[in-house]
C-alpha cells in the first residue's frame, strides 16, 4: 500500500534528520534551527543592504535635481531679464532709470565683466557683482542681493556647499584644447562633489565635462579653486571626464553654463 501524502516526509526534514537516531533528535532539531536562523540573517541583511543602497541612491539623485533646479532657474531669469530689458544685467546702462531701488549701472557694452570701465555716474567696475542686484530689484530671483564690491552672501548667491554663483564674460570654463575664448558663462560655483556634477552633467547635457554646454570651471570666489583636469585629485581625469572613479573623489569642484 502506497504512503498516502501527509506520511510521506518532505525534503527539508529529511535533510535537517538525515542520519539521527531518535536520541539524537533533540540535536538534530536544533541543527535546522541554525540552518533557518542563518538564512534568516542573510536574508535581513541583504535586505539592509538593498535599501541602504536605495537610500543613497535616492539622496544623491535628490541633490543632482537640487543643483539643477538652481542652476536652471538661474539662468532662465537672466535670459528673462535680457529678453524685458534687451540687456544683460549687471551691464545695464539704464538700470537706475527703470529698476526700482538700483542705485547701480553698468556700462552697456554687452559684457558683463568683473573690471568693467564704469559708465558714468552711477557705472561700477564689478559689473559680474552688481547682476545680482540688478536681478533680485527686477525679481527675477528669490533673495535680495545689495550691490558692494566686496563679495559676501548679501551680493551673491551661493551654491548649498558655500561656494558663489557667478556670471561673468571671460575664459573661465574647460575647453577639450585647454585654451577657452571669452564667454558668457553662469557657474555653479566651487565646493561641488565629482560624483554630483558627474550626475548632473549626465541629466542635462552630454556628461562630458570639457564639451558640451555645461562644462568643468576652476571658477572660485572664495576658498581653493578645483584643481585642473588630469592633476592629481582632479574633478575630471586625462580623458575628459568627471572622475567619479579615484579612491579618493574631489570634494571641491565646479561648472559653468555656456549662455
Amino acid at each position: 500500500m502506497k504512503p498516502t501524502a501527509r506520511a510521506r516526509p518532505s525534503a527539508l526534514r529529511a535533510y535537517f534528520f538525515a542520519g539521527c537516531s531518535s536520541a539524537k533528535v533533540g540535536a538534530c532539531f536544533e541543527r535546522g534551527l541554525t540552518i533557518i536562523e542563518s538564512a534568516l540573517v542573510l536574508l535581513v541583511l541583504g535586505l539592509l543592504f538593498a535599501g541602504a543602497v536605495l537610500g543613497q541612491n535616492l539622496i544623491s539623485n535628490g541633490q543632482a535635481r537640487h543643483v539643477i533646479a538652481a542652476h536652471d532657474g538661474q539662468r532662465a531669469a537672466i535670459l528673462a531679464f535680457q529678453d524685458r530689458f534687451r540687456s544683460l544685467p549687471g551691464d545695464y546702462a539704464d538700470a537706475v532709470t527703470n529698476i526700482p531701488r538700483v542705485q547701480y549701472s553698468g556700462n552697456g557694452n554687452g559684457r558683463v565683466e568683473s573690471n568693467a570701465a564704469p559708465f558714468a555716474p552711477n557705472g561700477v567696475a564689478a559689473e559680474d557683482i552688481l547682476a545680482w542686484d540688478h536681478l533680485s530689484k527686477a525679481h527675477f530671483i528669490q533673495g535680495a542681493y545689495e550691490f558692494n564690491a566686496i563679495p559676501s552672501a548679501a551680493t551673491l548667491p551661493r551654491n548649498r556647499y558655500g561656494g558663489f554663483v557667478d556670471l561673468a564674460y571671460d575664459t573661465a570654463y574647460a575647453t577639450t584644447s585647454g585654451t577657452a575664448p571669452q564667454h558668457h558663462t553662469l557657474k555653479t560655483g566651487n565646493q561641488i562633489p565629482a560624483e554630483l556634477l558627474a550626475q548632473v552633467d549626465q541629466k542635462i547635457d552630454d556628461g562630458a565635462a570639457l564639451t558640451g554646454s555645461f562644462r568643468f570651471s576652476e571658477y572660485a570666489r572664495s576658498g581653493s579653486a578645483p584643481l585642473a583636469p588630469g592633476s592629481g585629485g582632479a574633478c575630471v581625469n586625462g580623458s575628459g571626464r568627471w572622475d567619479t572613479t579615484a579612491p579618493a573623489l574631489s570634494m571641491n569642484c565646479g561648472a559653468a553654463s555656456l549662455l
